[in-house]
């Protein structure tokens, strides 16, 4: 009997070994292909329009993947899909989450209750509800249990844990322990964190205090400025903490392409790096500036200004559904059903009066003129894949 015992103990002791040293790895087979092709654009696509028309339908539908020039790179096999992000796609197979390379290997077996594109080398999964950090070889870098792990951002992650703030970088390892009452995102090399008496100050990445004013309110960094705001004050800074320029203003927005947005009496317009006005307040709303354009709304509809504060495209869109830097903006005119596709100069690409159409892609966009049939088009708004 006690060699029995023995032999039962020795048992549970190998088993438990094999856990610790296999438990935190998530990684396929050694004798899969895995390369990876940060490159490679993969479009995720489904076997039939039926999954966009017939709800009845979706579960009987399998997802693929197309290239850029509309060439099936991936057979429709999986049950869901999602368009590649730093070389991996998502993939679902029996409702678990996992990834696959662009020669449709899976890199990371799909295993996860939820699993977000990977960016700069890592990316969110949930495990049994909770969340963690994957590398693109499966292994985990931050394990479940933490109260909220962000985005990453100038190569940090956020972290929290029982209440408590802090940073990692993207191999899993604690850059500043967790010990502020609030953080916010790395931009420009410095995080705006939370103190005990409220007050906010900037750290860099080593957790060293940089920027200390006594401020009760800050904006991340953009373009190595920020809004900051005291007692007396509203204005913003620069990475050295010198107050650069504190306009007369209701609202102060971060800055982009060289100008922020402000609000005077309700109108919005904006200033350049200096603290001069640059377009006078005089919209309903914007957007803020990207590749030179700005999203502008007047009288009801929207346009695109330049940074002169020109009328580029006049206003004449009830929504703009898309980011400038997508690529072929989307917008929508009068009723949901009436979408199309504008370039920066605000020329339609595509045929008007969509029935469905998606934000652009990995350099594609999906669009129906009928609401029945289904293609995706390029920038040039030629069709390059119709599905079945």
């Amino acid at each position: 009997m006690r060699k029995i015992n023995r032999m039962i103990i020795i048992i549970n002791i190998i088993m438990l070994i094999s856990v610790v040293f296999c438990g935190c790895s998530y990684k396929s087979s050694d004798n899969i292909d895995t390369k990876i092709n940060k490159n490679e654009k993969m479009i995720a696509f489904p076997s039939s329009s039926k999954y966009y028309t017939d709800p009845y339908y979706r579960n009987k539908v399998k997802w693929g993947f197309i290239d850029q020039t509309g060439k099936i790179i991936v057979k429709p096999q999986y049950d869901y899909a999602s368009n590649s992000s730093d070389g991996l796609a998502v993939v679902v197979v029996n409702g678990k989450k996992g990834y696959i390379n662009s020669n449709g290997n899976i890199v990371v077996k799909p295993q996860f209750e939820d699993a977000l594109p990977f960016k700069d080398g890592v990316a969110k999964v949930f495990i049994n509800g909770k969340i963690a950090y994957i590398n693109k070889t499966g292994k985990l870098i931050l394990e479940p249990g933490y109260d909220i792990l962000g985005n990453v951002s100038d190569g940090m992650i956020l972290i929290c844990k029982n209440k408590k703030y802090g940073f990692a970088d993207t191999n899993g390892n604690i850059v500043i322990k967790p010990k502020f009452s609030l953080a916010s995102d790395f931009n420009d090399g410095l995080a705006a964190v939370g103190l005990k008496d409220k007050k906010k100050i900037y750290i860099d990445k080593k957790g060293n205090k940089v920027i200390d004013k006594g401020f009760i309110y800050t904006s991340d960094f953009s373009e190595n400025l920020a809004v900051v705001k005291t007692k007396d004050t509203l204005g913003f800074i620069d990475t050295k903490g010198n107050l650069v320029a504190e306009p007369k203003v209701n609202v102060l927005n971060s800055f982009s392409s060289g100008l922020a947005s402000i609000n005077v009496h309700n109108k919005w317009g904006y200033i350049d790096t200096k603290g001069n006005i640059s377009i006078s307040p005089q919209y309903q709303f914007e957007g803020g500036f990207t590749e030179n354009l700005a999203p502008v709304e007047v009288n009801n509809k929207w346009g695109f200004i330049n940074k002169k504060g020109d009328m580029v495209v006049k206003p004449q869109f009830k929504f703009i559904l898309s980011k400038l830097a997508d690529g072929p903006i989307l917008v929508q005119k009068d009723s949901f059903t009436d979408k199309e596709y504008v370039d920066k100069a605000g020329k339609r690409i595509f045929k008007p009066h969509l029935k469905y159409a998606d934000a652009f892609s990995n350099g594609l966009g999906l669009v129906s003129t009928d609401g029945v049939n289904f293609e995706y088009i390029n920038a040039k708004g030629k069709i390059v894949f119709k599905l079945e």
